[in-house]
């Protein structure tokens, strides 16, 4: 058999090997371990308005809302404005005009039914369109620790 034929052979043979285990093998086996039970059953996606799945909630915290906000201030981010008429305005000025707001508006999603508790956001850029943006919800009121998750 020639060379080429063999690396064809091969390469299917390896391109078989991955999908049997990315899709099928590992899928199957995965265990979601969670540090707090009462999130065990819950599905840990958000939704926008018109209940399309939106982003995964990936990241905890353990502490009461002071706690947070303190930490967030803390590491430079900011409160994000609630989105309004004026706030809105000020968030095209920043886009078009290249200029700093670094407490602009976050779009909504929801976890549970309710919209995030907490938006924060910090500068990536010159404007409000380059930013990142972190959303919060209090999932329990006292975890495994007896504090709010």
């Amino acid at each position: 058999m020639p060379l080429p034929q063999r690396l064809a052979i091969l390469l299917a043979i390896l391109v078989a090997l991955y999908v049997f285990v990315a899709y099928l093998i590992l899928p199957a086996t995965w265990l979601r371990y969670e540090r707090e039970p009462g999130l065990a059953k819950k599905v840990m996606v958000t939704e926008n308005g018109a209940h399309i799945p939106g982003d995964p909630i990936n990241v905890g915290f353990i502490g009461s809302k002071e706690d947070v906000v303190q930490a967030f201030h803390s590491a430079g981010w900011f409160p994000a404005d609630p989105i309004t008429l004026r706030t809105s305005a000020e968030i095209v000025g920043s886009v078009v005009l290249h200029r700093p707001y670094h407490d602009a508006p976050v779009s909504p999603l929801f976890f549970d039914g309710r919209r995030e508790d907490l938006a924060f956001e910090k500068a990536d850029g010159v404007s409000a369109a380059h930013r990142q943006h972190v959303r919060l919800w209090q999932v329990l009121a006292d975890g495994v620790e007896g504090r709010p998750v």
